[in-house]
């Protein structure tokens, strides 16, 4: 029989719940070794309560355009509030509260808050060598065709790639796929999970005209 293997917060929780259903001290001591196999599944599923919609939508773009980085070079007179407005990364999630940094001499950060308890935060590091920008949100959505279109559109870059987890409480939990039609952009790959309370999706993209070249 293959052997179970379990994160010690999980062996804690199910010797807690043991021990709470074992109110005769002569039934057990609530070990996990004294916890019959066939109840271990049992214990686990009645562990997870899931009540709070979660998501968490990550974009990874590289090879970005150049003009869009020059923004995040520290410039006189020119403020992390500038570059959020002038770049139109204010506009990708309306309605929140910004918080952004422009680094010396070069680089840029952000934190967007909702009163709904949505957040976002956007990093990008500009050098043409390396040039990468990580975008995150929890923001609740069935679906994130237009949210990934207008990440893409500020930012231009060579290629990205997307990571989605959603429980079963959230509105995208059946979500099997990430747009495969993105315009000027090539679905490399597409992979998707599905875990006991969670769903895993990973998409790749590259412009097109890049892989025409190759």
């Amino acid at each position: 029989m293959e052997a179970a293997h379990f994160f010690e917060g999980t062996e804690k929780l199910l010797e807690v719940l043991f021990s709470w259903q074992q109110p005769d001290a002569n039934q057990g001591s609530g070990h996990l070794h004294t916890i019959p196999r066939y109840k271990w599944d049992i214990l686990l599923k009645d562990s997870r309560v899931i009540n709070q919609p979660d998501q968490t939508l990550e974009i990874l773009m590289s090879e970005l355009d150049p003009a869009v980085m020059d923004q995040c070079y520290m410039k006189y007179g020119i403020t992390a509030k500038d570059v959020t407005h002038e770049s139109r990364i204010c506009d990708l999630i309306p309605g929140s509260v910004i918080d952004a940094t422009l680094f010396d001499p070069c680089g840029y950060s952000m934190n967007g808050m909702k009163s709904d308890g949505t957040y976002w935060t956007i990093h990008i590091t500009p050098e043409p060598e390396f040039s990468c920008v990580s975008f995150e949100t929890n923001l609740s959505q069935t679906s994130y065709n237009d949210l990934i279109r207008k990440v893409v559109e500020v930012f231009k870059p060579g290629k990205f790639v997307t990571t989605l987890f959603a429980n079963q409480s959230s509105k995208c939990h059946t979500v099997l796929s990430l747009p495969q039609k993105t315009e000027s952009f090539k679905g490399l790959d597409c992979q998707s999970a599905l875990f006991s309370d969670y769903n895993f999706v990973f998409t790749s993209f590259a412009k097109k005209h890049q892989q025409q070249q190759s």
